[in-house]
């Protein structure tokens, strides 16, 4: 529900969505600060859209590893049993543990 109480339109493309382009923006702030690590977290339909693919590439493209999975809060432990799609992008630095999704 919205703050006004009527239900969100999810029938919506993402370039409608007053937030449909918060992917654009978390990848010009990586580009700008290129972190070690990124975790990007979203609704587990978005792995699916072109979108999605097209973030992945761009991190490659930077040099970062990519991952995704579809995970569940609830098989860690939280109440919730909201699944999340998690993207996890880090760099192939030496000196650093490889990234591990948690059993």
């Amino acid at each position: 529900l919205q703050a006004d109480g009527s239900k969100v339109d999810r029938t919506r493309p993402a370039t409608e969505h007053p937030l449909g382009d918060m992917a654009f923006w978390a990848f010009l702030i990586v580009a700008k600060v290129n972190p070690r690590t990124v975790v990007l977290e979203c609704a587990p339909g978005f792995k699916d859209r072109e979108l999605w693919a097209s973030l992945s590439g761009a991190l490659q493209r930077l040099g970062y590893l990519v991952e995704s999975r579809v995970l569940n809060a609830n098989d860690y432990g939280c109440i919730s049993k909201r699944t999340r799609t998690v993207l996890v992008a880090t760099t192939p630095d030496a000196k650093a543990e490889p990234f591990s999704w948690p059993e």
